[in-house]
């Protein structure tokens, strides 16, 4: 069987994050993939501006056809949660809310004339019980949040639905690493960069099964 090509990504610091775990996650499998996986990997800038740009460029060749994934797992960080947190779907809307490069958006729809929520489309529940299998924390979550993490699946997902529609997408939110906020700033319990690879791995093998 020939390697599943799997599109994986990640954010890159902003406000209070110093460090992002899902940034550190990236550059772990990028050097080293699991087994039989062909990995496209890229870390996004938290900025609404760039974040639909760098999207489309993963999802479409020169010619504007779809890439030929096996499935996308899009990762990102949520600082005050205790749980890994298995998305199971976008929301077209953001908040007004500063990026990475300080700016709020004005406009809260993401995309006009499209569902207020759609679906992911990867094995949720196989995940959640194969993070739970490893004694960690995990929930189902129908709110990515209103911020960057939520913008780049509700984008996916809409390319997706429309596009490839038998695609397995979705976005599992990390807790946070013992460095990834500033001294003296302190949120939820966080976890060791080995769980967070462990999680990940576990739900990567999901998908290329």
């Amino acid at each position: 069987m020939p390697p599943r090509h799997i599109l994986l990504t990640g954010f890159g610091p902003f406000r209070r994050v110093i460090v992002n775990p899902t940034e550190q996650i990236i550059l772990h499998f990028r050097e080293q993939p699991p087994e039989n996986v062909r990995l496209t990997t890229h870390i996004f800038p938290v900025s609404f501006n760039r974040v639909p740009q760098e999207l489309e460029r993963l999802l479409v060749d020169e010619d504007g056809d779809p890439i030929a994934y096996d499935a996308i797992l899009l990762l990102g960080v949520a600082t005050g949660s205790s749980h890994w947190r298995v998305e199971t779907q976008g929301e077209n809307a953001d908040a007004a809310f500063a990026d990475a490069d300080n700016f709020t958006p004005q406009t809260l729809q993401i995309i006009e004339d499209a569902p207020q929520h759609l679906a992911s489309t990867f094995p949720s529940e196989m995940i959640k019980e194969r993070i739970v299998a490893l004694g960690l924390p995990v929930t189902l979550s129908t709110s990515a949040g209103n911020y960057l993490c939520n913008h780049v699946l509700y984008r996916a997902l809409h390319f997706i639905h429309e596009r490839t529609p038998k695609v397995p997408v979705g976005f599992l939110h990390i807790p946070a690493a013992p460095d990834t906020f500033a001294p003296g700033i302190t949120s939820a319990p966080v976890f060791s960069r080995e769980q967070h690879l462990a999680a990940v791995a576990e739900t990567l093998a999901v998908l290329v099964e």
